[in-house]
Protein backbone atom coordinates (compact mmCIF):
# COMPACT_ATOMS: atom_id res chain seq x y z
CA UNK A 1 0.00 0.00 0.00
CA UNK A 2 1.59 3.29 -1.05
CA UNK A 3 2.27 5.85 1.65
CA UNK A 4 0.37 9.13 1.46
CA UNK A 5 2.79 12.04 1.42
CA UNK A 6 1.39 15.29 2.72
CA UNK A 7 2.56 18.50 1.06
CA UNK A 8 3.98 20.05 4.25
CA UNK A 9 5.83 22.70 2.25
CA UNK A 10 2.51 23.88 0.78
CA UNK A 11 0.82 23.79 4.16
CA UNK A 12 3.59 25.76 5.86
CA UNK A 13 3.59 28.34 3.06
CA UNK A 14 -0.17 28.91 3.29
CA UNK A 15 -0.04 29.02 7.10
CA UNK A 16 2.76 31.60 6.91
CA UNK A 17 0.69 33.71 4.54
CA UNK A 18 -2.16 33.68 7.05
CA UNK A 19 -0.03 34.62 10.06
CA UNK A 20 0.96 38.14 8.96
CA UNK A 21 -2.61 39.44 8.45
CA UNK A 22 -3.71 37.52 11.56
CA UNK A 23 -1.23 39.32 13.84
CA UNK A 24 -1.94 42.68 12.17
CA UNK A 25 -5.68 42.20 12.66
CA UNK A 26 -5.11 41.01 16.22
CA UNK A 27 -3.17 44.15 17.19
CA UNK A 28 -5.69 46.50 15.57
CA UNK A 29 -8.79 44.78 16.98
CA UNK A 30 -7.27 44.38 20.42
CA UNK A 31 -6.34 48.06 20.45
CA UNK A 32 -9.93 49.00 19.58
CA UNK A 33 -11.40 46.68 22.24
CA UNK A 34 -8.88 47.96 24.78
CA UNK A 35 -9.74 51.62 24.19
CA UNK A 36 -13.49 50.92 24.33
CA UNK A 37 -13.08 49.07 27.63
CA UNK A 38 -10.54 51.53 29.03
CA UNK A 39 -12.91 54.52 29.22
CA UNK A 40 -15.34 52.91 31.74
CA UNK A 41 -12.35 51.54 33.66
CA UNK A 42 -10.85 55.02 34.04
CA UNK A 43 -14.09 56.21 35.64
CA UNK A 44 -13.85 53.38 38.17
CA UNK A 45 -10.17 54.17 38.80
CA UNK A 46 -10.95 57.80 39.58
CA UNK A 47 -13.98 57.02 41.75
CA UNK A 48 -12.35 54.31 43.84
CA UNK A 49 -8.78 55.65 43.78
CA UNK A 50 -7.40 52.37 42.43
CA UNK A 51 -3.62 52.12 42.45
CA UNK A 52 -1.62 50.82 39.50
CA UNK A 53 -1.21 47.18 40.69
CA UNK A 54 -4.96 46.86 41.28
CA UNK A 55 -5.64 48.45 37.89
CA UNK A 56 -3.38 45.86 36.23
CA UNK A 57 -5.19 43.09 38.11
CA UNK A 58 -8.58 44.48 37.09
CA UNK A 59 -7.59 44.70 33.45
CA UNK A 60 -6.08 41.20 33.48
CA UNK A 61 -9.43 39.84 34.68
CA UNK A 62 -11.30 41.25 31.66
CA UNK A 63 -8.49 40.30 29.26
CA UNK A 64 -9.84 36.76 28.50
CA UNK A 65 -13.30 38.14 27.67
CA UNK A 66 -11.86 40.55 25.10
CA UNK A 67 -9.46 37.95 23.73
CA UNK A 68 -12.33 35.53 23.04
CA UNK A 69 -13.74 37.87 20.39
CA UNK A 70 -10.45 39.33 19.17
CA UNK A 71 -8.82 35.98 18.33
CA UNK A 72 -11.84 34.68 16.40
CA UNK A 73 -12.23 37.88 14.41
CA UNK A 74 -8.48 38.05 13.74
CA UNK A 75 -8.41 34.50 12.36
CA UNK A 76 -11.32 35.27 10.06
CA UNK A 77 -9.63 38.46 8.85
CA UNK A 78 -6.31 36.63 8.43
CA UNK A 79 -7.84 33.90 6.26
CA UNK A 80 -9.74 36.40 4.10
CA UNK A 81 -6.78 38.75 3.61
CA UNK A 82 -4.30 35.90 3.15
CA UNK A 83 -6.25 34.20 0.37
CA UNK A 84 -7.12 37.57 -1.16
CA UNK A 85 -3.41 38.34 -1.48
CA UNK A 86 -2.75 34.90 -2.99
CA UNK A 87 -5.54 35.52 -5.49
CA UNK A 88 -4.37 39.02 -6.44
CA UNK A 89 -0.80 37.79 -6.96
CA UNK A 90 -2.08 34.97 -9.16
CA UNK A 91 -0.60 32.39 -6.81
CA UNK A 92 -3.90 30.53 -6.56
CA UNK A 93 -3.87 30.30 -10.36
CA UNK A 94 -0.31 28.97 -10.22
CA UNK A 95 -1.32 26.33 -7.67
CA UNK A 96 -4.18 25.18 -9.88
CA UNK A 97 -1.88 25.04 -12.90
CA UNK A 98 0.44 22.81 -10.86
CA UNK A 99 -2.41 20.43 -10.12
CA UNK A 100 -3.16 21.69 -6.60
CA UNK A 101 -6.87 22.15 -5.97
CA UNK A 102 -8.53 24.44 -3.45
CA UNK A 103 -9.45 21.37 -1.42
CA UNK A 104 -5.76 20.58 -0.98
CA UNK A 105 -5.18 24.10 0.37
CA UNK A 106 -7.79 23.74 3.11
CA UNK A 107 -5.91 21.57 5.69
CA UNK A 108 -3.80 24.43 7.14
CA UNK A 109 -6.91 26.61 7.38
CA UNK A 110 -8.85 23.82 9.09
CA UNK A 111 -5.94 23.16 11.46
CA UNK A 112 -5.71 26.84 12.45
CA UNK A 113 -9.50 27.00 12.89
CA UNK A 114 -9.44 23.88 15.10
CA UNK A 115 -6.67 25.32 17.29
CA UNK A 116 -8.53 28.62 17.68
CA UNK A 117 -11.77 26.74 18.44
CA UNK A 118 -9.99 24.83 21.21
CA UNK A 119 -8.49 28.02 22.65
CA UNK A 120 -11.85 29.81 22.50
CA UNK A 121 -13.56 26.88 24.20
CA UNK A 122 -11.00 26.90 27.01
CA UNK A 123 -11.46 30.66 27.43
CA UNK A 124 -15.24 30.28 27.57
CA UNK A 125 -15.28 27.36 30.00
CA UNK A 126 -12.43 28.24 32.36
CA UNK A 127 -10.76 31.63 32.00
CA UNK A 128 -13.74 33.93 31.45
CA UNK A 129 -15.81 32.68 34.45
CA UNK A 130 -12.72 32.74 36.68
CA UNK A 131 -11.80 36.24 35.48
CA UNK A 132 -15.28 37.68 36.00
CA UNK A 133 -15.60 36.22 39.49
CA UNK A 134 -12.16 37.54 40.43
CA UNK A 135 -13.06 40.97 39.02
CA UNK A 136 -16.30 41.05 41.01
CA UNK A 137 -14.47 40.16 44.20
CA UNK A 138 -11.75 42.76 43.56
CA UNK A 139 -14.27 45.52 42.83
CA UNK A 140 -16.30 44.60 45.89
CA UNK A 141 -13.20 44.68 48.08
CA UNK A 142 -12.14 48.06 46.66
CA UNK A 143 -15.62 49.46 47.29
CA UNK A 144 -15.49 48.19 50.87
CA UNK A 145 -12.04 49.73 51.36
CA UNK A 146 -13.36 53.09 50.17
CA UNK A 147 -16.11 52.91 52.79
CA UNK A 148 -13.51 52.00 55.43
CA UNK A 149 -11.40 55.02 54.49
CA UNK A 150 -14.47 57.26 54.65
CA UNK A 151 -15.22 56.33 58.27
CA UNK A 152 -12.98 58.46 60.48
CA UNK A 153 -12.90 59.26 64.15
CA UNK A 154 -15.22 61.97 65.48
CA UNK A 155 -16.66 62.72 62.04
CA UNK A 156 -20.06 62.06 60.51
CA UNK A 157 -19.77 59.84 57.45
CA UNK A 158 -22.36 60.36 54.72
CA UNK A 159 -20.76 58.12 52.08
CA UNK A 160 -23.36 55.40 52.68
CA UNK A 161 -26.36 57.10 51.15
CA UNK A 162 -29.23 57.25 53.64
CA UNK A 163 -27.01 55.90 56.41
CA UNK A 164 -25.02 58.37 58.53
CA UNK A 165 -22.31 56.86 60.74
CA UNK A 166 -20.40 58.53 63.57
CA UNK A 167 -17.54 56.75 65.34
CA UNK A 168 -15.84 58.15 68.42
CA UNK A 169 -12.69 56.02 68.15
CA UNK A 170 -11.19 53.61 65.58
CA UNK A 171 -8.31 51.38 66.67
CA UNK A 172 -5.53 49.87 64.56
CA UNK A 173 -7.68 46.77 63.89
CA UNK A 174 -10.56 48.89 62.51
CA UNK A 175 -12.68 48.21 65.60
CA UNK A 176 -15.06 51.01 66.53
CA UNK A 177 -15.87 52.49 69.93
CA UNK A 178 -18.82 54.80 70.57
CA UNK A 179 -20.91 54.25 67.43
CA UNK A 180 -23.90 56.30 66.27
CA UNK A 181 -25.88 55.25 63.17
CA UNK A 182 -28.78 57.16 61.65
CA UNK A 183 -30.80 55.00 59.25
CA UNK A 184 -33.03 57.17 57.05
CA UNK A 185 -33.80 54.57 54.39
CA UNK A 186 -37.38 54.53 55.64
CA UNK A 187 -38.29 58.22 55.84
CA UNK A 188 -41.56 57.46 57.60
CA UNK A 189 -39.83 55.54 60.38
CA UNK A 190 -36.20 56.61 60.88
CA UNK A 191 -34.03 54.49 63.15
CA UNK A 192 -31.28 55.76 65.42
CA UNK A 193 -28.81 53.18 66.71
CA UNK A 194 -26.20 53.75 69.42
CA UNK A 195 -23.67 51.14 70.47
CA UNK A 196 -20.60 50.87 72.66
CA UNK A 197 -18.56 49.11 69.98
CA UNK A 198 -18.81 47.88 66.44
CA UNK A 199 -17.04 47.00 63.23
CA UNK A 200 -17.67 46.53 59.54
CA UNK A 201 -17.29 43.18 57.80
CA UNK A 202 -17.36 42.22 54.15
CA UNK A 203 -18.17 38.78 52.79
CA UNK A 204 -16.61 38.78 49.34
CA UNK A 205 -18.10 35.41 48.39
CA UNK A 206 -21.64 36.54 49.30
CA UNK A 207 -21.07 40.11 48.06
CA UNK A 208 -22.38 41.56 51.34
CA UNK A 209 -21.16 44.42 53.57
CA UNK A 210 -22.45 44.47 57.15
CA UNK A 211 -22.06 46.81 60.12
CA UNK A 212 -21.90 44.77 63.34
CA UNK A 213 -22.83 46.67 66.52
CA UNK A 214 -22.40 45.41 70.09
CA UNK A 215 -24.12 46.42 73.35
CA UNK A 216 -26.38 49.26 72.36
CA UNK A 217 -29.89 50.56 71.88
CA UNK A 218 -32.09 51.02 68.85
CA UNK A 219 -34.52 53.95 68.80
CA UNK A 220 -37.40 54.12 66.33
CA UNK A 221 -40.51 56.27 66.08
CA UNK A 222 -43.87 55.48 64.58
CA UNK A 223 -46.02 58.58 64.87
CA UNK A 224 -46.37 59.56 68.54
CA UNK A 225 -44.95 56.21 69.72
CA UNK A 226 -41.29 55.78 70.55
CA UNK A 227 -39.70 52.35 70.73
CA UNK A 228 -36.38 51.52 72.39
CA UNK A 229 -34.77 48.11 71.90
CA UNK A 230 -31.69 46.97 73.81
CA UNK A 231 -29.41 44.54 72.03
CA UNK A 232 -26.18 42.68 72.62
CA UNK A 233 -25.38 42.21 68.95
CA UNK A 234 -27.05 43.89 65.99
CA UNK A 235 -26.21 43.52 62.29
CA UNK A 236 -27.03 46.25 59.81
CA UNK A 237 -26.82 45.62 56.07
CA UNK A 238 -25.57 48.66 54.18
CA UNK A 239 -25.78 49.48 50.47
CA UNK A 240 -22.68 49.89 48.33
CA UNK A 241 -22.56 53.46 47.10
CA UNK A 242 -19.11 53.38 45.48
CA UNK A 243 -19.36 52.57 41.75
CA UNK A 244 -19.84 48.88 41.04
CA UNK A 245 -20.68 49.10 37.34
CA UNK A 246 -18.33 48.89 34.39
CA UNK A 247 -19.78 49.81 31.01
CA UNK A 248 -23.32 49.11 32.25
CA UNK A 249 -22.47 45.75 33.86
CA UNK A 250 -22.98 45.39 37.61
CA UNK A 251 -19.84 43.64 38.82
CA UNK A 252 -21.41 42.75 42.17
CA UNK A 253 -23.96 40.57 40.38
CA UNK A 254 -22.89 37.08 39.37
CA UNK A 255 -24.51 36.50 35.98
CA UNK A 256 -24.45 33.51 33.65
CA UNK A 257 -21.20 34.68 32.10
CA UNK A 258 -19.43 34.38 35.47
CA UNK A 259 -20.74 30.87 36.21
CA UNK A 260 -18.76 27.71 35.69
CA UNK A 261 -20.13 24.71 33.82
CA UNK A 262 -20.98 23.02 37.13
CA UNK A 263 -22.95 26.08 38.30
CA UNK A 264 -24.84 26.28 35.01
Amino acid sequence: MPRIRLPFLLYSYIATELLAPFFASFLILYGVFFLVRLIPLLEIVLELGINFPDFVRLFSYIFPHMLLYVISMSVMAGVIMGFTRLTNDREILGFKASGISLLQMLPPVVMVAAIIAGISGYFSVRLIPAGEIAMQQLMFQLAKEKIDKGIKEKKFTEALGDLVVYVDQVDEHDKWTGVFVSDMRNRQQPIITMAKSGSMTADVNEMAVTIVLNNGTLHSTDGPDNQIIHFVRYQLQIPLKPPTRIDGDDVTHIGRGAMTQAQL
